[in-house]
């Protein structure tokens, strides 16, 4: 993804759901090329990005960033999958630590030596390709859904 050199940094969460739309549709007309929205308290940020991104047609939204204390690694992964995904790659994940008082006194977590921190997430996030894999049912060849299950040969399309 290559990112312009205009973007808006928003309070996302300040907005209602119809108010958020309206605003990031008015970003978009001016020429804006993202929007950028942190995690800090409030309504959760990648709902939001969510809401953007089916709200506009160009505009990409980045996370900035989102708080490793605030969900484990594998649904933050897979929630930046979903949404390049459903965006056509429009969305943008940034993650990091945030601040003290919101970790410890928002969160009631330790706050830990940031560097040390964001490596131990990094490592547990699991780099992988989303794979599906349908279940054989017992007694066939293979199972149909848009597509014929081979065990040998996979998924051929019908």
């Amino acid at each position: 993804m290559k990112l312009g050199k205009l973007a808006a940094w928003v309070l996302f969460y300040a907005f209602d759901a119809r108010n958020g739309a309206a605003f990031a549709q008015r970003v978009e007309r001016w020429g804006y090329d993202a929007i950028w929205i942190p995690e800090a308290h409030g309504r959760d940020p990648l709902i939001g990005a969510s809401w953007i991104l089916a709200n506009t047609t160009m505009l990409k939204v980045a996370i900035g960033v989102a708080n490793i204390y605030a969900r484990d690694s594998l649904a933050t992964v897979n929630a930046q999958y979903a949404l390049a995904e459903q965006s056509a790659d429009r969305f943008l994940l940034g993650v990091g630590v945030s601040h003290i008082p919101l970790v410890e006194g928002l969160r009631g977590h330790k706050f830990e030596k940031p560097i040390a921190a964001c490596k131990r997430n990094i490592e547990m996030t699991p780099l992988c390709k989303i794979e599906v894999t349908l279940p054989r049912v017992p007694g066939s060849r293979g199972l149909r859904r848009g597509g014929v299950v081979d065990e040998q040969a996979g998924v051929q399309p019908s």
